[in-house]
């Protein structure tokens, strides 16, 4: 087979593939809700305590406290990530920090 119709069938089948995903639905990033914030985290370090749980406005990522320190969840494609954040600081409004 020539090279250049090679070419086009191979570029071709991947932009049907990725628009056939697009049209499924299956190219947004879910959205957290406080329920699966909480089970995210948990499938990512199912030995914390979560004490408190704050999912952002546009539901994309969301801060933990857990009995291990502070942590933050976030979407990465189809999956998430979760990290503690051990020898963080909190920065307040008024600008200064706290260990």
């Amino acid at each position: 087979m020539p090279l250049h119709i090679l070419l086009v069938l191979v570029i071709g089948g991947i932009a049907a593939i990725a628009l056939a995903l697009h049209m499924l639905g299956l190219s947004k990033t879910p959205q957290f809700t406080p329920d699966s914030a909480r089970e995210a985290w948990l499938r990512h370090r199912p030995d914390d305590t979560i004490l408190d749980l704050h999912v952002t406005q546009d539901g994309f990522a969301a801060r933990v406290l857990t009995d291990q320190g502070r942590g933050v969840l976030w979407h990465m494609g189809a999956d998430s990530c979760a990290r503690l954040l051990n020898g963080s600081e909190t920065l307040h409004a008024r600008g200064s920090t706290t260990s």
